[in-house]
C-alpha cells in the first residue's frame, strides 16, 4: 500500500507575486512568508521544500542546517544566472540555484526527487547497521554528484568531460556560447571544435594533436569561434587529466570561458596608449618647433628692427603671422581631439545648411588658397542639409579643404560638392594635387601609424587633422574615405544622414 507523502513548499521572497504566478500550476501546497524569522518558526514535523531569495538564505543558512532532517530541498531564487552566487549558495548548503524562467521545470524535478526519497522502504535495524558504511558512501557520492551537476549546469562558462575521442558531458553553456547542440557533439566529437574562426584552426588542431597534450591531457590556449549570426567570440580553454587507479589518463575535464569582453578591453587600452603616444609626440615636436620660428623672427625684429628694409620687415611679419596661424590651428585640433578622446565633447545634432557652412570655411581659407593661386569652387546647393553636430562638421570641412590646399600645386583647383544618396548625403572635397599611392591611402585615419607629407609649398603637417575628421564623422553616424591617384589628385568623401527624428520632450534631434 502506497503511503501518501505530505510535502509543503515554503516561499520566502521579496517578489513573491512573480513566483506565485509561476507556481500556480503546481498541486503542492504553498506557504507564503514575508520575514526570515517566520521560516524557522513555521517548520514542524512535516516535510518541506524551501524556495527563498539568496539574501534571506545568507541570513538563515546556519539555522537551516540544523533543520536538515525536516527540509528536503533548499532552492535559491535568483534574478539572473551567476557563477559566483551559485558556487557560494551550494557551499553554504543549498541544493539548487535557479532563475524564474527555469523554475517550473526544475520544481517538478525537485518534487519528484524528494517524493522518491521519502517513499524508499524502511529496512530493519540489523540490515541498516550492517550496510550503513556502504550507504553513507553511496549517499555521499550521490549528493556530491548532484551538487556538482547543479553547479556545472548553472555556471556561465562551458564545462566539459571527455576522453580523447569521445565527449561524455557538456553543460548548457556550451550551446549558448557555441550555437551547437550538445546532443550533436555527443554523436560527433569533431563538432566540439566545429566553429573555430578560420585563422585559428591551424593553431587549435596543432595543440590538440600535439604529443604533449596526448601524454599529459593538459592544454591552455585562447582561440576564436564564429557563431551562426556571424558574431565572433574569444574563448579561453583549459584541460586537465583524470587518472585511473593505474595512473593512466582515463578522462579529461575542462572549462572554456568567454573572454570577448576582456579582449575588447585590451584592444581599447592599446588604442588609448597609441593615442597618448601620438598626442605627446605632437606636443613634443610639432607644437614645440613652430615656437622656435616665432622666437627667432621676433628676436630679429627686436634687435635689428632699424637695420631691416621694408621688404625684410614685411617678410618677417608674414612668416610670424603664418607660423602663428598654423600653430593655432594645430592647437585647436589637438584640443578638439583631446576632448573627444576623454568624452568631454557632447554631440548636439541639428539641421545644418551645407552651402553656408562650406562658404564660411572657404572665406577663412581663401587667403591661403590665394597665395598659391588655387581656385576654390563651392558647388553645394542652397537646399543641401544634413543632421550632425555643427562644431564637429565645421572642423571636418575646415581640415579637408585646408589639406587640399596644402597638397595642390599653384594654379590648381579644389571643388567642394555634395550628392544625395537616399537617407544619406555624400560630401566631396576634390583637388588637382599630387595624389597618393594605395600604400599611403592605407596609412590614413590611423592613430597607430606615423604618416605625414610635406605640401607642395613645403607646408608641414602632423596627420592629426584626418584622424580628427574620422573621429567626428564616426560620432555623427557617417563614413569617411579617400579616392586618389598618384600625380592626379585626391577626392576625400564622407557621408552623413539627411534625416533625423526630433524628440519633443528633450527638444533635440537624434540620427535614425
Amino acid at each position: 500500500m502506497n503511503k501518501k507523502i505530505d510535502i509543503e513548499l515554503i516561499l520566502l521572497s521579496k517578489i513573491k507575486d512573480v513566483y506565485n504566478h509561476i507556481l500556480s500550476k503546481t498541486d503542492i501546497r504553498i506557504i507564503h512568508l514575508s520575514e526570515p524569522n517566520e521560516l524557522v518558526e513555521k517548520i514542524d514535523s512535516k516535510n518541506y521544500i524551501i524556495l527563498l531569495d539568496f539574501e534571506f538564505f545568507i541570513t538563515l543558512s546556519t539555522k537551516l542546517k540544523k533543520l536538515k532532517n525536516k527540509i528536503h530541498n533548499i532552492t535559491i531564487l535568483t534574478s539572473e544566472e551567476s557563477n559566483k552566487l551559485a558556487v557560494k549558495a551550494i557551499k553554504l548548503g543549498a541544493d539548487n540555484c535557479i532563475t524564474a524562467n527555469k523554475l517550473p521545470n526544475k520544481l517538478n524535478q525537485i518534487i519528484e526527487s524528494v517524493t522518491q526519497h521519502l517513499c524508499k522502504p524502511i529496512v530493519s535495524q540489523d540490515i541498516f547497521y550492517k550496510h550503513s558504511n556502504k550507504h553513507k558512501t553511496l549517499n555521499g557520492l550521490k549528493e556530491s554528484e548532484a551538487k556538482f551537476r547543479q553547479l556545472a549546469e548553472n555556471i556561465q562558462d562551458v564545462f566539459w568531460l571527455r576522453t580523447f575521442d569521445k565527449i561524455l558531458y557538456l553543460n548548457p553553456a556550451f550551446e549558448k556560447i557555441h550555437d551547437i547542440s550538445p546532443e550533436n557533439v555527443y554523436k560527433d566529437a569533431s563538432l566540439f571544435f566545429g566553429n573555430i574562426y578560420p585563422d585559428d584552426k591551424k593553431k587549435v588542431y596543432k595543440i590538440i594533436s600535439d604529443q604533449l597534450y596526448i601524454e599529459t591531457g593538459k592544454f591552455d590556449f585562447e582561440y576564436r569561434i564564429v557563431k551562426k549570426d556571424g558574431d565572433i567570440k574569444w574563448l579561453s580553454s583549459k584541460s586537465s587529466p583524470i587518472y585511473d587507479k593505474n595512473g593512466k589518463i582515463e578522462k579529461l575535464v575542462g572549462i572554456s570561458k568567454d573572454i570577448t569582453k576582456h579582449k575588447k578591453n585590451i584592444e581599447k587600452l592599446e588604442e588609448l596608449n597609441k593615442t597618448k603616444d601620438k598626442f605627446f609626440s605632437i606636443v613634443a615636436h610639432d607644437l614645440k618647433n613652430p615656437f622656435h620660428t616665432i622666437i627667432g623672427f621676433s628676436e630679429i625684429l627686436v634687435n635689428d628692427f632699424e637695420e631691416l628694409s621694408s621688404d625684410n620687415l614685411r617678410e618677417y611679419h608674414y612668416n610670424l603671422y603664418e607660423t602663428s596661424k598654423q600653430t593655432y590651428n594645430l592647437l585647436e585640433n589637438l584640443l578638439d581631439w583631446s576632448s573627444s578622446q576623454t568624452g568631454k565633447i557632447k554631440i548636439n545634432i541639428e539641421r545644418i545648411n551645407l552651402k553656408l557652412l562650406v562658404s564660411e570655411n572657404i572665406s577663412l581659407l581663401n587667403r591661403k588658397a590665394f597665395i598659391k593661386k588655387i581656385h576654390l569652387i563651392n558647388t553645394v546647393f542652397y537646399d543641401s542639409f544634413v543632421f550632425a553636430d555643427k562644431n564637429m562638421l565645421n572642423t571636418v570641412i575646415r581640415n579637408l579643404i585646408s589639406n587640399a590646399i596644402k597638397f595642390t600645386h599653384t594654379n590648381g583647383k579644389i571643388i567642394v560638392s555634395v550628392k544625395s544618396k537616399g537617407k544619406y548625403t555624400e560630401f566631396t572635397v576634390s583637388d588637382t594635387g599630387i595624389g597618393m599611392s594605395q600604400e599611403d591611402i592605407n596609412k590614413l585615419f590611423r592613430i597607430d601609424l606615423e604618416f605625414t607629407n610635406r605640401g607642395t609649398a613645403n607646408e608641414k603637417g602632423t596627420g592629426i587633422g584626418l584622424i580628427l575628421c574620422k573621429e567626428f564623422i564616426d560620432k555623427n553616424g557617417g563614413n569617411i574615405w579617400v579616392e586618389s591617384t598618384l600625380g592626379k589628385g585626391s577626392k576625400f568623401r564622407f557621408t552623413l544622414k539627411n534625416e533625423a527624428k526630433f524628440l519633443y520632450k528633450k527638444k533635440r534631434y537624434i540620427v535614425k
